[in-house]
């Protein structure tokens, strides 16, 4: 009888939910999986270069890409890409603070979540290690409320 009212109550949540609901899921999911894999590889020491943009909006500078260095599970270093210029590291992020961002983004429904700006593909991850490669989402139709990260050359 409780496997019936289980199997019940799963088909009436899952019949309830529009579309809008079960793209929230399966982006979800994508990410949740891609945590998972990340987090089996015990990795705390690494460096990264994420390029950071602002598609929808006229900046007058190019944000530049940045070198971010993380030990322990911390960022313990940020710089201009290809320099030695040290910059402010409280805006940076690990790939932990990435996967959190990234489930936040989706659970506030934006827009748009995708991997690139004017793209419809699924935000991209490492097949081997899990952490994400590329990410686009856009708040709404307003313009500087759409963000893309690019992350490479993960050492």
């Amino acid at each position: 009888m409780k496997r019936f009212l289980l199997l019940s109550a799963v088909l009436l949540l899952t019949a309830c939910g529009g579309d809008e609901d079960n793209n929230e899921i399966d982006l979800a999911s994508l990410i949740t999986d891609n945590q998972r894999l990340w987090n089996s590889q015990g990795i705390i020491d690494y460096q990264f270069t994420v390029q950071v943009s602002l598609p929808d909006c006229d900046v007058a500078d190019e944000i530049p890409a940045l070198d971010i260095q993380i030990e322990d599970n911390q960022v313990a270093g940020v710089y201009v890409s290809g320099t030695s210029i040290a910059v402010d590291t409280e805006e940076a992020l690990t790939v932990d603070n990435m996967f959190v961002l990234m489930l936040g983004v989706v659970y506030e429904k934006p827009d748009h979540i995708s991997d690139a700006y004017m793209s419809s593909n699924l935000p991209q991850f490492d097949p081997n290690l899990g952490y994400p490669t590329s990410f686009f989402f856009d708040y709404s139709s307003s313009s500087c409320d759409a963000y893309q990260y690019i992350i490479t050359d993960f050492i």
